[in-house]
């Protein structure tokens, strides 16, 4: 009987324990939801600014309105090449991220090309697994940061 009591009290010793630290992630969840700083998983000092004077465009040179295909662009260049073009010319119509299977037919690598065009920097929560039934899933919603990602541009093929 003594050991019943025992593990009892560890229980709920336990679960005490658990509900303040579930009240301290509620807490700093506020305070980032709060905090102004502008939040981004990318190095985008690498990105080149867009020119002052876009008006200055070589006849036939123009990005404007074209559809621009990235091979490989689940790879480190291809990535890279894929958010420079997304961030740094919006008046492409459309860029078509070709990506390859790596290995047999796995999403293994598509986290780079994720990652480089910032579709990683939304607002995402997930309930822990002892949490409330109604808490217990995810979700992922876009961050004011991404406005001008122009992810609306962005389209994946194999």
């Amino acid at each position: 009987i003594n050991d019943n009591i025992n593990e009892n009290d560890e229980a709920e010793k336990l679960k005490s324990k658990a509900e303040k630290l579930r009240e301290e992630i509620r807490n700093m969840e506020e305070q980032l939801k709060s905090s102004s700083l502008p939040r981004s998983n990318n190095n985008d000092e690498y990105i080149p600014k867009p020119r002052e004077n876009e008006d200055f465009i070589i006849e036939g040179k123009s990005l404007k309105n074209k559809r621009v295909l990235v091979v490989g662009a689940n790879g480190r260049l291809g990535s890279m090449v894929t958010r420079y073009l997304l961030r740094s010319h919006p008046e492409v119509k459309e860029v078509v991220a070709a990506v390859h299977y790596v290995g047999e037919a796995t999403t293994r690598g598509w986290g780079r090309l994720s990652y480089e065009v910032g579709a990683e920097d939304g607002v995402g929560y997930i309930g822990a697994a002892w949490s409330e039934e109604d808490e217990r899933n995810a979700r992922f919603e876009y961050s004011e940061a991404m406005k001008d990602y122009n992810l609306q541009n962005l389209r994946i093929v194999d």
